[in-house]
């Protein structure tokens, strides 16, 4: 908040923690139950197909589709974060590399079409969406943990051999946006031993005028989820900004790799923070 003696003719740009106006709490109010029922409802739809599938991979591969993109789109909607996006999300059976931000990242990505997610295992802690991430195929890892970054490796080669578009997200830490963090090469050893193509994408966030800026409403580093989505959930609107890389890398050399996506990631990257 501005100080006293200072007064502007406009109202100050709220803060991350600043007290919610009557439009927010409104925002809030109708924001969250839209969208848990409508989170509620294609969840059960998938599992209640989810027997009939068993027995077909072309309809458990179209019911995930359909619960993928249907629920990115629906989280966008319901949070209204409008989608800027350049290009198009690369044809299945390629690893793509992107920039992580913050949990928003997994709905833009899922409403872009059928993809499979490298997460933290954490996630799997989370009551009901790690559950639900587990059934659809979200490959988890421990990235301290170099067993199980090579096991997710293999699990991440056999969604791309089955002709899926596998994110990943190479990043060794969260930011608020300041820059892309280095890329991690170990994560990329799958497609540095099999030379796959790997694409790239860059993705940014803008707030409208008056609002916090991203680095504090969508970015998420190390504070307790509630308080965040909260922030995120009363904003007017939120621009969100994908640029899909047409030129894809590949290289033996999983260091090479790693510097040469982190370069084109970067090159389409605006900071959170306005200058």
């Amino acid at each position: 908040m501005p100080p006293e003696e200072a007064p502007r003719p406009d109202p100050p740009v709220a803060g991350p923690r600043a007290a919610l106006g009557p439009w927010a709490w409104m925002r809030l109010v109708w924001r969250m139950p839209v969208y848990a029922l409508g989170t509620a409802l294609l969840s059960l739809a998938w599992f209640l197909t989810w027997p009939l599938s068993a027995f077909s991979r072309g309809l458990r591969r179209r019911m995930r589709h359909l619960t993928m993109v249907g629920w990115g789109r629906w989280t966008l909607w319901c949070f209204s974060i409008r989608v800027a996006r350049t290009g198009a999300l690369p044809r299945g059976g390629t690893l793509l590399v992107a920039n992580h931000v913050s949990y928003v990242d997994i709905a833009l990505l899922a409403s872009c079409g059928d993809v499979v997610f490298v997460s933290m295992r954490e996630l799997l802690n989370w009551p009901f969406f790690g559950q639900m991430a587990h059934s659809l195929g979200t490959v988890f890892l421990d990235r301290e943990r170099k067993r199980e970054i090579v096991l997710a490796n293999r699990e991440m080669a056999r969604w791309i051999a089955l002709g899926h578009t596998v994110v990943l997200f190479p990043e060794g830490e969260n930011s608020h946006g300041e820059r892309v963090q280095r890329f991690r090469p170990a994560l990329l050893e799958p497609a540095a031993t099999a030379e796959l193509p790997v694409a790239a994408a860059t993705i940014g966030y803008v707030t409208p005028p008056g609002d916090a800026p991203a680095s504090s409403t969508v970015a998420w580093v190390r504070e307790p989820f509630l308080p965040h989505v909260l922030r995120l959930t009363t904003r007017r609107w939120i621009e969100a900004r994908i640029v899909f890389h047409a030129e894809l890398e590949h290289s033996s050399d999983r260091k090479a790799l790693a510097q040469r996506l982190h370069a084109r990631v970067s090159s389409a990257f605006v900071p959170l923070t306005p200058p």
